[in-house]
């Protein structure tokens, strides 16, 4: 018994002990707790201001898509005002209360968002032409290795700065920023298996298993590669669709038609060794990189 009341003075002097040192670090601490406390509530109120913004965001998805509700949906846009009180319009044209959105200081508004219009060096009259009656036919697999992407499930991967490309045709056929380790070096071009849909990737990447990947051999550049890009879309898209898909045997089958290397007498070059055409003819590969910089806004890549 006497053990037990002594345990209990010493804890309640051991209490009032640490609860005088709890007050004294909280004082001495509380210029940093309130600094901490105004970042919390900036941040709530930040966030709040976020969910509310897309309010309407969480209400769909591919199950419940925004088809008939879609001209429903309430936006919170600025209104005009004159002075002080708002501008309203009799006809109710915008809203039902009659307030009228300021689209002027919604264009300012963006135009501050460092805005700058983008522009051209490049006139129409400086292209070359394409002759296309005196290209000559060449086959994929004598100008590129190609090979099949590898596939990834979704649980291998986060979020990242790795491209993982799909057979998607569009967004140059990326489906994902991923953590992945690049399996491919840039350079290259990918063709999706599902309507053969060409891109070039500057960059590091991955690739689905429904992507084939086309490694140049020879020296390629964005140019050419933008270039042999839009030859194989022109004319391989009608050919492949999700019953027919364009599979690693039939890529290397794909025989394009491109312009040629030539004297300046106008007379072909031939290659004796028939690098990349059975019959000896050259790529102009500078024909097709002075053209792709020649188009409107071909400065800018």
């Amino acid at each position: 018994m006497i053990s037990f009341l002594i345990t209990l003075i010493i804890a309640y002097y051991f209490g009032a002990y640490i609860l005088l040192f709890s007050i004294g670090l909280f004082i001495q601490l509380w210029p940093y707790i309130k600094i901490a406390l105004i970042i919390s509530l900036i941040c709530i109120v930040i966030k709040l201001f976020l969910v509310y913004r897309n309010k309407n965001k969480y209400k769909y998805s591919y199950g419940r898509q925004a088809n008939k509700t879609l001209p429903y949906i309430e936006l919170l846009l600025p209104v005009k005002y004159n002075k002080k009180n708002p501008i309203l319009d009799s006809q109710k044209s915008y809203s039902k209360d009659g307030f009228i959105p300021d689209w002027d200081f919604m264009e300012r508004y963006i135009k501050t968002l460092y805005y700058k219009p983008l522009s051209t060096k490049n006139l129409l009259n400086q292209i070359p032409d394409l002759i296309i009656d005196e290209w000559k036919e060449f086959e994929l697999v004598k100008l590129f290795d190609i090979c099949a992407g590898i596939y990834y499930s979704a649980d291998d991967y986060e979020f990242g700065n790795t491209p993982y490309v799909s057979a998607a045709n569009s967004n140059n056929g990326i489906s994902a920023m991923t953590n992945l380790f690049p399996d491919f070096e840039g350079n290259k071009i990918t063709i999706g298996k599902i309507g053969a849909t060409a891109y070039y990737q500057e960059d590091n990447f991955c690739a689905t298993s429904d992507v084939n990947i086309l490694s140049p051999l020879f020296k390629m550049n964005k140019y050419s590669g933008l270039f042999i890009v839009q030859i194989i879309n022109t004319s391989e898209n009608y050919k492949w669709s999700y019953g027919r898909q364009c599979r690693i045997n039939d890529t290397k089958k794909i025989i394009i038609k491109l312009p040629i290397k030539k004297y300046q007498n106008g007379k072909a070059y031939i290659d004796n060794n028939c690098q990349y055409s059975k019959d000896g003819f050259v790529p102009d590969w500078d024909f097709m990189e002075k053209y792709i910089k020649s188009l409107p806004y071909g400065d800018k890549i």
